[in-house]
């Protein structure tokens, strides 16, 4: 009886999938449909966020490549080189609030590129569908709409299109933008070299020489996070800031021991159960005794495991992870049935749903609430 049910459940969800993903711009209505329950799962206030942070960032518009003296344990100081915003609030003549606007329209074109490369993997537009919806309930799909001033969003939306595109020229520049939007991207950009390695090639097939001899777009990805590497030196000795990045406060294997009794549920936070996505990727290199390429895939999830447990804002840091669903997806769908795969995905994205969105700063977790419950609780 309740198998049956379940069957049905799952039958019902695929063809609305299918028929709501159906015509000429299917991905338009797909992103229209996780805009509106993006919204209304995390509501936006363009005027939120810590008055002397907001300042701190206007003033860093008027004067982006200016060095601004401010406490080693401030977060202000933490900002110091990410200048991708401060530039583009330069540039387009916005202040925070503008900013926060145009990042919310990125998250538009973020869940876009999401179901177009999901298809681009599977050729399946129910899978884009439940993967796309999935991407609403999780704390990297809403760092477009709930942020404060930390552009977290952005740097996503940029490490995206450097997966989907493949221009040569925009992939350079996104992933270069990424890393000077917040430094945790400069783990991501290590995450796209695994992607364009198996983008190109089938992993079952993937020889030494694939990964010694890199193909043109990881040769790209390499000469940008070089270009970022060089830059920040520059920056450092432009800046005279090379104090500030040895003495950052809610750093370090202090910060893990304040937290310890946190710091899995934060790991967990980012991504949610789409962890185990990726750990059923892992299962299936291991499986096929590709050794080689499970070694980079679990080092790459080690790296950034071990960044976000050693800082204080712990959901923000892990979801830099999320480069590694599609990469484990790209993985998995050769060794799954269509039928399995949608099952299993649209049972992660269900569960995410129920448990709800949380980011987990230090010792203390903040639940991001629903649009009902913050009218109930006045937008506090």
């Amino acid at each position: 009886m309740i198998p049956h049910i379940i069957e049905n459940i799952f039958s019902y969800v695929f063809n609305f999938a299918n028929r709501f993903a159906s015509g000429k711009y299917w991905y338009l209505k797909m992103a229209v449909l996780c805009y509106i329950l993006t919204l209304l799962f995390s509501f936006p206030n363009y005027n939120q966020g810590e008055k002397w942070m907001r300042e701190g960032i206007n003033k860093q518009i008027e004067q982006p490549f200016t060095y601004h003296d401010y406490p080693p344990e401030s977060h202000l100081a933490k900002r110091t080189f990410r200048i991708t915003m401060p530039l583009i609030g330069k540039l387009l003549n916005l202040n925070i609030t503008g900013l926060l606007i145009l990042q919310s329209f990125f998250g538009f074109l973020f869940f876009i590129l999401i179901s177009k490369l999901v298809f681009a993997i599977t050729s399946d537009k129910v899978l884009s569908f439940i993967i796309c919806l999935g991407f609403t309930v999780v704390y990297v799909g809403k760092a477009c709409f709930i942020d404060g001033g930390l552009f977290d969003g952005t740097a996503f939306f940029l490490l995206i299109i450097a997966m989907c595109f493949r221009n040569s020229l925009l992939i350079f520049f996104c992933v270069f933008l990424a890393c000077y939007t917040d430094e945790r991207a400069f783990i991501s950009s290590f995450m796209l070299i695994l992607w364009w390695i198996l983008n190109e090639n089938n992993y079952k097939n993937i020889k030494i020489r694939d990964i010694i001899i890199p193909n043109r777009f990881v040769r790209v990805v390499l000469l940008s996070i070089f270009a970022v590497f060089v830059t920040r030196l520059y920056l450092q000795y432009l800046f005279y800031a090379s104090a500030h990045i040895v003495e950052l406060s809610d750093v370090g294997f202090a910060t893990l021991k304040s937290q310890l009794n946190i710091v899995l549920f934060g790991l967990f936070s980012g991504i949610e159960f789409f962890w185990i996505l990726i750990f059923v990727g892992a299962l299936v290199l291991f499986q096929y005794k590709k050794f080689m390429l499970l070694f980079g895939y679990m080092a790459l999830i080690t790296s950034i495991i071990i960044t976000a447990s050693i800082v204080a804002d712990q959901t923000r840091s892990i979801a830099y992870i999320f480069p590694m669903v599609f990469i484990a997806l790209k993985i998995v769908y050769q060794d799954f049935s269509q039928s399995a795969l949608r099952k299993l995905l649209l049972t992660i994205v269900f569960i995410s749903f129920l448990f709800g969105t949380y980011d987990v700063v230090g010792p203390k977790v903040w639940w991001i609430f629903p649009l009902p419950v913050q009218l109930l609780t006045a937008g506090q």
